[in-house]
């Protein structure tokens, strides 16, 4: 459903909200993707350098370009699942939407700029392709998981014989 509502919620006291406004709403929100088919973070991103790139896409070093705010994505987003677990998007009700257990506090307080970004916490962010791109705001979901581990295939050796 295409729609101008927003999600709010009388949450925060306006200073708390401009930490979260400075700290990546106010740079983010301009550079996400448009019903334009216009994307300007992944214009931004595409001017990095590409580590891999094939038919299919790429991956970027956003941190080696110095117009692409890595900490003010980095602030945006986990400001979002923050909220998230302190507040529920939900209409009247109040209960949160998904657990961060230990790390809420530890996100708050880096949100805040008290201290340093959490350990043992890792953000992927993937972006679309401007004409692929989902004009969506997906609320923030808690799945239950197994623990996480990377499993890499080993490429196939061939014997080489001097």
């Amino acid at each position: 459903m295409h729609t101008d509502r927003q999600l709010k919620a009388y949450l925060l006291c306006a200073g708390c909200e401009d930490v979260l406004n400075k700290g990546g709403e106010s740079w983010a929100t301009p550079r996400l993707a448009t019903l334009e088919k216009t994307f300007p973070l992944h214009d931004l991103l595409m001017e990095a350098h590409a580590g891999f790139k094939d038919e299919n896409g790429g991956i970027y070093y956003a941190a080696t370009n110095p117009g692409f705010k890595v900490e003010k994505l980095t602030h945006f987003a986990l400001g979002i699942f923050w909220k998230a677990a302190v507040h529920s998007w939900r209409g009247s009700k109040t209960e949160p939407m998904i657990d961060l257990g230990p790390y809420a506090e530890t996100i708050r307080r880096w949100l805040r700029g008290e201290t340093g970004f959490p350990e043992n916490l890792h953000l992927a962010v993937a972006l679309s392709k401007p004409e692929t791109a989902f004009i969506v705001l997906q609320e923030p979901v808690e799945t239950k998981a197994k623990p996480w581990r990377p499993v890499f295939a080993e490429r196939p050796r061939r014997n080489v014989h001097a």
